[in-house]
């Protein structure tokens, strides 16, 4: 039978109108009402759904604990790190506490009859989330004590512009290229690696069996036995037990921050400890503003407990962000409070500035109200030596200023070009400002350990003050600052530190520095006894570290007596591999390269032996430049001629026995090749055509010796009309084709592939003709 609806227009039904009279008798309504409390997006949202629909909102309370004027007062009374996480957590709580006791018993009154679906309540901004019926939304903004209400909008990951292929094991060894690029590798050898610094990301979550990374989650350390809730968050399913990776994404950033697997030094602070929380990019899971508080706010005191803070991150990244099409308003403030929060409880927050180029950056690191907020982080090319900026990073200005002038963005730049780093499987190469920000997270943590007691403020002008500048002189729209220096910024964040916090290096007790220990290093020790350091200075005879000469220290200058203390460090030999504890004098008798004082093997990008392919299919063992020299195609370090297959040049008929390509200029012909099978779509052409067919086509095989771009073209004046397809790793794995190519000096139509490749890892050339030409011609790979 059907039913009638009995509600006639200008009425409510009978439950609707019970929840709005519910409504005034709990005093969910004060008398005034202005629609600006309303976010504007929030209105359309309402009406969008209808008075039986539900819509997500965030209630930001009136009263707020103002953080700047907080954080100010923190920095001027000179509070550490310890000190100032205490106050500021515990104001912001008793704050929330009080402010929300009213509103939550009205809410939770109104749940009961079906008004309000979900309650929230958030510390760290004083906001409480609250999906409920438009009408309860609509008399929440008549109440004195509510503030603002907002859209809880939907955020997203900032997507890598390229996913490389996951190898299963690394092959590539040494130190990666984005490492090298910002200087990190020289702050490992003056002893800064991240030691006793915790790190965290907001992201995918992280694979905590990697075994680049799984030594090093905080949740295995003993202050956390029994919690692993403090270390590992999930915000959807609450299973706290152990991370993991609800994609990749997250595993290959913090691999970035602080991986460093058995082969290749992955990470940039490689012995830091790490946190984490899964709460972005999970499928069939709306992820919105709500979860990133709920995550911050987890940030800010995993362990529930201000009085204790070595369960806080001192740095944050986050891969994610907001567009316009989501609806998120430009400059919208819905992001600002909680992130100001942690900041001010002395934990630095970085966000990846976006893949949008010059449609500019994602919210919130277009966030410009002073020179430190919100840091967003640029990505360049590390393979390149003038590091260019990445065609796809996100590009300045920003309007998001106090009085919406406009701004410089954005604020720093780091590696972000086929960054290698950890996945859960293996290891692969992403493209994307997502992997720069990591970059520079991991820099910081290097900062913290030189120097414990930084503000955010602090850190973040030392990264500006000493980025190599970049593009145009001075901050720009396209690089920020320039790129980070880990040396330089190390090294300033030393000079504002106490003096008692510097490692004490090798060999204290060796005062004069004369390389051996003797009676005037103990003159030393007995001429500064009882003196203790109080903050600008250390005692030249404290040689224990704890910053005051007494007993200690003379007795142990008395146990090294006679100690030569001649520096030594890390040698890379010049048959291969490496020497630790070698003094530069013993390493360069013996013809190797020396790395520098107190530097280790594990952090030495020296070279080892591996295969070397011939022409003719044989393979030697040796080095690589030796490989080179010799005419060989060297297959990469560790790797063995037993287990590898050269393959006999001037066959390439098919990809089976495709010919060898070396750096350098590769003779072919086509006149006597037959067609393969699959011949490769136009898809990855860039807008060129191959017009392949059933053309003949040979195939090469290159073995990539060194990690960056290179340029592979069939240039020949005497060649024909060319076509041309690069595969990565296997030889279904199109990655990239060009069917025309312009340039004076060349055949007309020859074809071109600019492409970066990685170190160690197998490619596959295959050379054919525009509607099936045949002919000779030069492969040239520069």
């Amino acid at each position: 039978m059907m039913k009638h609806n009995t509600e006639t227009k200008g009425e409510r039904p009978v439950k609707q109108m019970f929840i709005f009279s519910m409504c005034a008798t709990i005093a969910l309504c004060s008398t005034t009402y202005s629609e600006t409390i309303l976010d504007e997006n929030l209105q359309d949202q309402m009406e969008a759904v209808g008075p039986r629909g539900t819509v997500s909102t965030l209630v930001y309370m009136e009263e707020q604990v103002n953080i700047k004027e907080l954080s100010d007062s923190i920095t001027e009374a000179r509070m550490g790190f310890v000190e100032r996480h205490q106050l500021v957590a515990e104001s912001l709580q008793s704050t929330a506490f009080t402010s929300q006791e009213n509103i939550l018993q009205s809410l939770n009154q109104i749940g009961r009859i079906g008004g309000v679906t979900k309650v929230t309540p958030f510390w760290i901004s004083n906001s409480i989330r609250v999906d409920a019926r438009p009408e309860v939304i609509l008399q929440l903004s008549k109440r004195k004590d509510v503030g603002h209400i907002y859209l809880n909008y939907e955020i997203e990951l900032v997507e890598p512009v390229r996913m490389g292929p996951v190898q299963q094991t690394d092959n590539r060894g040494g130190v990666e290229q984005g490492v090298i690029a910002i200087r990190a590798t020289e702050a490992w050898q003056m002893g800064f690696t991240g030691d006793g610094v915790l790190v965290a990301t907001l992201d995918t979550g992280v694979d905590g069996n990697h075994e680049a990374l799984a030594s090093r989650w905080a949740g295995l350390r003993p202050e956390y036995a029994g919690h692993p809730e403090w270390a590992f968050l999930d915000p959807y399913t609450y299973n706290h037990n152990f991370p993991f990776d609800a994609g990749s994404h997250g595993t290959h950033t913090m691999g970035t921050v602080c991986g460093g697997s058995p082969g290749v030094s992955i990470g940039v602070a490689p012995d830091a400890h790490w946190i984490t929380s899964a709460g972005i990019d999970r499928s069939s899971i709306a992820e919105t503003v709500a979860d990133a508080i709920e995550t911050f706010q987890w940030f800010l005191d995993p362990d529930g407990n201000p009085a204790t803070a070595w369960d806080v991150p001192r740095v944050c990244s986050n891969s994610w962000g907001l567009t316009s099409s989501h609806g998120y308003p430009n400059c919208d403030e819905t992001f600002w409070s909680y992130l100001d929060a942690l900041e001010a409880a002395g934990c630095v927050v970085l966000f990846s500035a976006g893949n949008e180029g010059s449609s500019g950056l994602r919210r919130p690191g277009d966030r410009a109200t002073d020179e430190y907020r919100t840091c967003a982080v640029a990505a360049i090319d590390p393979y390149n030596a003038s590091f260019p900026i990445a065609s796809f990073s996100s590009r300045g200005p920003t309007n998001c200023t106090p009085d919406g002038s406009s701004a410089i963005k954005p604020d720093i730049s780091a590696p972000g070009v086929s960054t290698y780093s950890s996945v859960p499987g293996g290891y692969s190469s992403y493209d994307g400002t997502s992997m720069a920000s990591p970059h520079i997270n991991g820099a910081i943590a290097l900062m913290f350990q030189a120097n414990p007691d930084l503000s955010v403020e602090e850190v973040k002008e030392i990264l500006y003050v000493t980025a190599t500048d970049l593009g145009p002189t001075g901050e720009d729209n396209d690089y920020g600052h320039g790129i980070i220096d880990c040396v330089e910024a190390i090294n300033m964040a030393i000079e504002l530190s106490d003096p008692c916090n510097a490692p004490i290096g090798f060999c204290p007790q060796d005062i004069d520095g004369n390389y051996v220990v003797n009676v005037i290093d103990l003159l030393q020790v007995i001429d500064t006894y009882a003196l203790c350091g109080d903050g600008s200075f250390k005692p030249s005879g404290d040689v224990d570290g704890d910053c005051c000469v007494s007993v200690s220290d003379i007795l142990s200058v008395v146990d090294a007596w006679g100690n030569d203390c001649t520096p030594v460090g890390a040698c890379c030999l010049p048959e291969g591999g490496c020497s630790e504890q070698t003094t530069e004098s013993d390493c360069l008798l013996t013809g190797g390269e020396y790395n520098g004082d107190e530097s280790s093997c594990s952090f030495s990008n020296c070279p080892d032996n591996g295969a070397c392919c011939f022409d003719d299919g044989s393979c030697t063992y040796g080095l690589p430049q030796v490989c080179i020299k010799l005419g060989g195609g060297f297959q990469g370090n560790g790797t063995d001629c037993n287990t590898t297959d050269c393959p006999i040049a001037g066959a390439g008929d098919e990809c089976s026995n495709a010919m060898i390509a070396n750096n350098g200029s590769n003779p072919f012909e086509t006149l006597t090749a037959t067609p393969s099978d699959n011949p490769p779509t136009d898809e990855l052409c860039s807008g060129t055509y191959l017009e392949w067919g059933n053309s003949p086509d040979v195939w090469f095989r290159y073995t990539a010796n060194t990690s960056g771009p290179i340029n592979i073209t069939t240039c020949d004046p005497s060649s024909y009309d060319t076509s041309l397809a690069f595969y990565a790793g296997t030889c279904d794995n199109l990655v990239a084709c060009n069917g025309d190519a312009s340039d004076t000096g060349c055949q007309s139509y020859y074809s071109e592939i600019n492409y970066t490749v990685e170190a160690g890892s197998t490619y596959y050339i295959r050379i054919g003709g525009w509607q099936e030409s045949t002919g000779s011609g030069t492969l040239t790979i520069e």
